[in-house]
């Protein structure tokens, strides 16, 4: 694909109306999110599954993305 990274960020957002890097975190928590129903894993397992680099890091994506804590989407999602 002969298009620098700055056209290729742009041409993405103007078809998704995210960055790119927006986008796969979107898809990380839509991930974490189906883990954390099941109950089969612990948050620190789902956060380091999903890609994130710590359960911290995890926590303060998806609370911020969806206004809870991963602890409390478990209970009621």
């Amino acid at each position: 694909m002969k298009m620098d990274q700055y056209s290729f960020i742009r041409s993405f957002k103007a078809q998704t109306s995210k960055t790119p890097y927006e986008y796969l975190i979107d898809l990380k928590i839509e991930k974490a999110k189906k883990m954390l129903q099941s109950c089969k894993y612990s948050i620190t397992e789902i956060s380091l599954m999903c890609g994130f680099s710590s359960h911290s890091h995890f926590t303060s994506t998806f609370k911020k993305k969806t206004g809870i804590s991963p602890t409390e989407y478990r209970i009621n999602p």
